[in-house]
């Protein structure tokens, strides 16, 4: 358990799973937190829900992802005195517009491009064809970057730039001509602060990011890494399309801990529950063979006009049954409001099945509290 001002708070843990045996890494990184010492790095998966849509009351895709509920726990965990980023990004979170629409942090030149098909965390790779660059500037101090690409035959070369000048340490440049992988190149600054990192193409031959982790590793705290996929099925995380696939990745990114939360799309399609089972399981299988350990998100509730209250509560009382068998922790989102009706009356919801900027503020809270009383 992290001790800070929650230590005389510590949650009941009875119904979430929670053993020495599903929190092992958890604990570790808490202790190291508490030594204050390192990082602990938490991976967040699932639909638009973690994304964040909704969470800003005017427009229900632009400008989410600062408000999205895993940016509201790292907001959480340094509330309660242990400093958390959330300086990081993977795929076009968004498939109804551009990335920059999504999370302005990011600016893309022209010639960047997204992949059309949902395939590695985040959803989308993105694509460069021309010098224009892509730029991701921090609204936290950093001074690492992680820089997540895939390498292929015939790919270009990008250079690398932290504040404008070439970085104190690590990669100048990203020569991606190689043996399809996934690829981790990093690049650091003198000292922590708020430059921006440009990725540049040097030609017009294609380059292929995936993503960047951006983290203050001078200093110890916790890490917020949102990889959700808007719009994403179960089968879409289960699925083994490459080397750059979700359940392929979790080995690259170097978590403790993997918080799901993806039932809602597939639950609400009315899809099989014994094949949404079956690809949660591989999920869960994949992260924990990596060495993380797995928190699984019981979904929020959703309104009965997109799915009968059955089949929502088919789907929890599986997930929950599935997190049991397979050893892994789980959070109840689903039953944290009563239902989507009560929820909704009480302003925790955007619409039919998204979360408002107070019920993102909410969930990040609670899963904030959670996993510091590990």
């Amino acid at each position: 358990m992290v001790t800070t001002r929650l230590a005389s708070q510590a949650q009941n843990h009875f119904g979430n799973n929670i053993t020495p045996a599903t929190a092992q890494k958890t604990r570790k990184a808490n202790s190291r937190i508490a030594a204050k010492q390192g990082r602990f790095r938490i991976l967040v998966g699932g639909t638009s829900v973690p994304a964040g849509n909704g969470s800003n009351p005017a427009a229900s895709v632009t400008d989410v992802r600062k408000g999205s509920y895993p940016t509201r726990m790292a907001e959480s965990f340094t509330r309660y005195g242990v400093p958390a980023s959330w300086q990081s990004f993977f795929g076009n979170a968004n498939q109804a517009g551009n990335l920059p629409t999504f999370d302005p942090r990011i600016s893309l030149g022209a010639g960047w491009s997204y992949d059309g098909t949902r395939m590695t965390l985040g959803g989308y790779l993105l694509n460069s064809v021309n010098t224009n660059p892509l730029t991701l500037t921090p609204t936290q101090a950093v001074r690492t970057f992680e820089i997540y690409s895939l390498f292929a035959p015939g790919a270009g070369t990008q250079t690398v730039a932290i504040g404008g000048s070439a970085p104190a340490s690590g990669v100048p440049s990203i020569a991606q001509n190689a043996t399809l992988a996934v690829n981790k190149s990093v690049a650091s600054a003198a000292a922590a602060s708020t430059s921006a990192l440009t990725l540049t193409n040097t030609s017009t031959t294609i380059t292929r990011t995936l993503g960047v982790i951006a983290v203050d590793d001078t200093s110890y705290g916790i890490d917020i890494v949102n990889a959700a996929i808007p719009g994403s099925l179960i089968s879409d995380w289960a699925a083994n399309n490459g080397v750059f696939s979700p359940i392929n990745m979790f080995s690259q990114v170097g978590a403790d801990l993997f918080v799901l939360d993806v039932l809602t799309n597939t639950r609400n399609a009315g899809s099989d529950l014994t094949a949404g089972m079956t690809d949660l399981q591989t999920q869960v299988t994949a992260a924990k063979a990596a060495g993380l350990d797995v928190l699984l998100v019981l979904s929020p509730p959703s309104s009965s006009a997109d799915i009968d209250a059955a089949t929502q509560i088919a789907y929890n009382n599986a997930a929950r049954a599935l997190a049991i068998q397979t050893g892994c922790m789980f959070a109840d989102l689903f039953s944290r409001w009563i239902d989507w009706a009560t929820g909704n009356t009480n302003g925790f919801f955007y619409d039919d099945k998204h979360l408002s900027n107070y019920g993102h503020a909410d969930a990040g809270d609670y899963l904030a509290k959670l996993i510091m009383s590990i």
